[in-house]
């Protein structure tokens, strides 16, 4: 580091770090090395990252997969040379052949449905389900919440496991004024027409829209909790309006192709498990260790009482109960 702040503190996930040796961090210091407030190689290197463009990586244990397409769609990825088109082909994405997506990558679905699933540390912790005629810009991805823009069309954004990250759903409207969706552990839909229409399957949302463009103040935008079963519409104003569930009608989300097959629900789950246990242990360390062991003793105890059995079967009753209770201690605390 240098002296002050530590090296680790000063890099930036998906921004190329520079060494710099025998640098300190200002002249009160320069006793023990450079001051970096007046290093010409400091400067020189600021220069150099402000003259070159910067482009979003993907995160370190971060995926973002499309899992399906019905039809042919249009993927807008950022190269150097600017926005390329990448073409789709009708069922090129599967759940046995997911295609990698890119930060600020957009999808263009037209006549296409589509399920793009994200993945943080080995645990799938959300889905969103396209509809035809959606255009989506999957946005910054981090160890707290997934955002994403949206621009036109529906979507369905739904949590899974999601160990306290969420989605945010920006909206971009013609008109200039900004929306935006925060919803955690749940599953809600968003769709752009005159108005914008959410409805919330499960779980709590709270959602924000500007009355007066980017730069609206506080008592220019509107706020609102929406709970479980609810719709609401929001006006191009801002204005904010609860409407009735059983109005709707023809739900477009519900159609079978958004629905997961069996086997790859299975498997989802016992994958989440998995990790969630793995990473539960090491977390809790000790008190681990103290009770596998004695699940281990107990064991022992009834294979060498199994003539007597009656202890035997007791034994085997208190294992299986401790065993239970450790991986439902483990899993939920």
């Amino acid at each position: 580091g240098d002296v002050i702040v530590s090296a680790t503190s000063a890099r930036l996930n998906g921004v190329t770090s520079r060494m710099l040796i025998n640098m300190v961090h200002s002249e009160a210091f320069d006793s023990i090395g450079s001051a970096i407030t007046n290093s010409s190689a400091s400067f020189s290197q600021i220069e150099d990252w402000l003259e070159e463009d910067i482009y979003k990586p993907a995160l370190k244990n971060t995926k973002i997969e499309m899992v399906m397409n019905s039809d042919d769609l249009i993927i807008k990825s950022w190269t150097y040379d600017g926005r390329v088109d990448n073409k789709v082909d009708k069922g090129e994405a599967s759940y046995s052949n997911p295609m990698l997506l890119r930060p600020l990558d957009d999808i263009h679905t037209g006549g296409s449905k589509a399920i793009v699933r994200v993945i943080i540390d080995n645990i799938i912790v959300g889905y969103v389900h396209i509809n035809k005629n959606t255009h989506i810009r999957i946005g910054y991805v981090s160890a707290e919440h997934i955002n994403i823009k949206m621009f036109e069309g529906s979507a369905r954004y739904i949590t899974n496991n999601s160990k306290g990250r969420h989605f945010i759903v920006d909206i971009d409207r013609d008109d200039g004024e900004w929306q935006s969706v925060t919803a955690y552990d749940t599953d809600f839909v968003v769709s752009l027409n005159e108005q914008t229409e959410i409805v919330v399957i499960e779980g709590t949302i709270n959602t924000m829209a500007s009355t007066s463009g980017k730069s609206a103040s506080a008592d220019q935008v509107s706020v609102m909790k929406v709970d479980e079963d609810e719709v609401v519409f929001i006006s191009s104003d801002g204005s904010i309006e609860e409407k009735d569930l059983d109005d709707l009608t023809g739900l477009w989300w519900e159609d079978e192709a958004y629905k997961m097959p069996i086997s790859v629900q299975v498997i989802t789950e016992l994958n989440n498990f998995k990790t969630t246990m793995i990473e539960k242990i090491k977390d809790k360390g000790y008190r681990i260790y103290i009770i596998i062991p004695s699940i281990l003793l107990l064991l022992i105890l009834v294979i060498i009482t199994r003539k007597k059995k009656w202890l035997s079967r007791v034994l085997m009753i208190l294992v299986s109960v401790i065993s239970a209770g450790l991986i439902y201690y483990i899993y939920y605390y």
